[in-house]
């Protein structure tokens, strides 16, 4: 582990610069939402591959299941799920804070982009080594109710809600929604066991990761294709909250022309009615593993917010010690800005090596 001095963090672009030109688009298209499953009617100008991850981190299809949009329309498409298997549970707590952005409303989407990278050569995460790392956009821990699945019933519990994009294993990006009960079984709880039932949509039960309970949504099937850290700047991660009163919890990845989506009821953990601060960034892996990049790295971070409505909430710079998850960085956190304007609110901020 690196010197406190050193930004670590825990468990989730100069566009196309390498090998891969796109010619500048201007688009006007009305959409509408079919009971298959595509976006709400909306009618948008789509200047740029950047100008569109945007648009799709910070929208939804509206419906359960699980989706796939293609540049430079903004229609959503049915995809396919699967039920997760072989996930590795995430520990709650790293040491090294990280920045935050955070409001004083509820947010309804979180989006984050990376603007820029330079002098990337190499990454390892600590645990499986080359080219493992995840995408992570995490809420704030709150005080919820266990949602009406599982036999924990409207049982006040300690709820987090993790949006994910764990990339590398089998060659392969799980597109993800964690959710937890926060020392759910520890002693003095008076729980022993986790809740039992499934996460709807094909999502898995509860299982034990210490003393909480860690449960997942379904995953977008088949996994989109892992991508070098090289390309984090054509990289995106979105999750939303009952947004437009969809009635869903959303999580959205994108990778140049692509986007998938994956949609779950979002009474598991009710985490619309809670989420004031939202952590995103580039960490290990898992397991509370390390993404080790090379020296003289450096990375530009953005983490747009929305609130319900889809528009403007005031957000600010909240460095969070520890921070909301345990996988990590080696990298030093530069300073923090937070802009809130008619165009967009947002953090930026920069760590490198």
């Amino acid at each position: 582990m690196p010197n406190a001095g050193r930004m670590n963090r825990r468990l989730g672009r100069t566009t196309f610069r390498r090998n891969l030109v796109l010619s500048v688009f201007s688009i006007a298209m009305l959409v509408s939402l079919t009971l298959a499953g595509s976006p709400v009617a909306a009618s948008t100008s789509v200047a740029s591959v950047t100008a569109w991850h945007q648009l799709m981190l910070d929208s939804s299809s509206g419906l359960p299941g699980c989706y796939y949009a293609t540049f430079p329309s903004p229609a959503w498409q049915v995809g396919r799920c699967s039920t997760p298997t072989g996930m590795i549970p995430a520990n709650i707590g790293a040491q090294y804070g990280d920045e935050a952005a955070s409001t004083t409303g509820t947010i309804g989407d979180s989006s984050g982009t990376f603007p820029s990278e330079t002098n990337f050569t190499s990454e390892t995460d600590n645990i499986l080594g080359s080219d493992y790392f995840s995408l992570q956009a995490n809420s704030n821990i709150f005080s919820t109710t266990c949602g009406s699945f599982f036999n924990c019933t409207g049982q006040p519990v300690t709820g987090w809600e993790q949006f994910l994009a764990q990339s590398g294993k089998f060659g392969r990006v799980r597109v993800v929604i964690e959710y937890w009960l926060v020392n759910y079984t520890a002693p003095g709880s008076g729980n022993e066991y986790c809740p039992s039932g499934d996460v709807p949509g094909g999502g898995t039960a509860w299982q034990s990761a210490g003393y909480s309970c860690t449960a997942f949504s379904a995953v977008y099937s088949p996994e989109p294709t892992a991508q070098s850290p090289a390309y984090l700047n054509d990289m995106g991660l979105g999750g939303s909250a009952n947004l437009q009163s969809s009635g869903h919890d959303s999580v959205v990845y994108c990778f140049t022309t692509s986007c998938y989506e994956v949609n779950v009821n979002d009474t598991v953990i009710y985490l619309y009615k809670h989420w004031q601060v939202s952590e995103f960034n580039v960490l290990g892996f898992g397991d509370g593993s390390e993404a080790i990049f090379n020296s003289g790295f450096s990375l530009m971070v953005k983490n747009q917010l929305y609130n319900g409505n889809n528009g403007p909430i005031t957000t600010s710079c909240d460095h969070i010690v520890p921070s909301h998850t345990a996988e990590t960085n080696n990298l030093n956190l530069g300073a923090c800005t937070a802009t809130n304007s008619k165009t967009g609110t947002y953090i930026t901020f920069s760590e490198s090596d």
